[in-house]
């Protein structure tokens, strides 16, 4: 079994790295879940146009009207 000695200045960057990579492989998938979470949550609450009334769409081939002021968003 061979050992590579390292300085301590390679250590570091080596730990700097090993750090950036585990960062990344962390970060991209979190954000992609974040944005295929926020465009389901966009698809089922609306806020009506004319009063800002925020509801859920239960059905997405219903008609979409406001049960506050009945108007057709």
């Amino acid at each position: 079994m061979t050992v590579f000695p390292l300085s301590p200045a390679e250590f570091f960057l080596f730990l700097m790295l090993v750090g950036l990579l585990i960062l990344v492989c962390v970060f991209i998938p979190v954000q992609v879940a974040a944005k295929v979470r926020r465009v389901r949550h966009s698809r089922t609450h609306i806020t009506c146009r004319i009063c800002g009334y925020r509801y859920l769409l239960a059905d997405r081939r219903a008609e979409n009207v406001c049960p506050h002021c009945d108007s057709r968003n």
